[in-house]
């Protein structure tokens, strides 16, 4: 998934280029949902055009709620499952999204306004696993970014001195 975005891989170690950018038009992912759903609203917010699919039974995995976020934010999706063609780009600084299908989402939009450089991300009510979006924010907070989760509201910034990750990141667990 990562490679489609411009990044080169040298043995183990990811070399991610100046800007990111949709270097190949079709990732298929195996069975890792967290991956899919980090990887649809970063790709939204660099913009584009990919087909993104998958392996059942990731194919059967709701994607609707990503799908309306950004259907009105200037990203077109040619349904609302798995295989799905992804266009455009995410034109505002505001999202809204429902907290309810999976925080991965939100999580990926964090990602993804820091990519375009700062905006934010609403959550409406309820909000499914929330530890895991403070932990996406602490996360980004530890290399420079700008993030406040405040209720259901989280704004972002891209700090000017984000420093690079070093180190291992396992993979998913299934």
């Amino acid at each position: 998934a990562v490679t489609a975005l411009g990044v080169k891989m040298e043995g183990r170690e990811l070399i991610p280029p100046p800007s990111p950018y949709i270097k190949e038009n079709y990732v298929k992912f195996r069975g890792s949902a967290t991956t899919l759903r980090f990887f649809i609203p970063i790709v939204a917010s660099i913009g584009g055009e990919i087909v993104i699919d998958a392996d059942y039974p990731l194919r059967d995995r709701p994607i609707r709620r990503i799908v309306e976020a950004l259907s009105t934010k200037g990203v077109s999706f040619s349904s609302h499952s798995l295989p799905v063609k992804l266009s455009g780009k995410i034109k505002d600084d505001i999202v809204e999204i429902p907290g309810d299908e999976s925080s991965q989402y939100v999580s990926g939009l964090i990602y993804g306004m820091i990519i375009k450089g700062g905006g934010k991300v609403i959550i409406k009510p309820p909000v499914s696993s929330s530890s895991y979006i403070k932990m996406t924010a602490s996360l980004l907070k530890n290399f420079g970014g700008k993030v406040d989760f405040q209720g259901n509201v989280i704004s972002v910034e891209r700090g000017k001195d984000m420093i690079p990750f070093k180190g291992k990141v396992p993979g998913d667990y299934a």
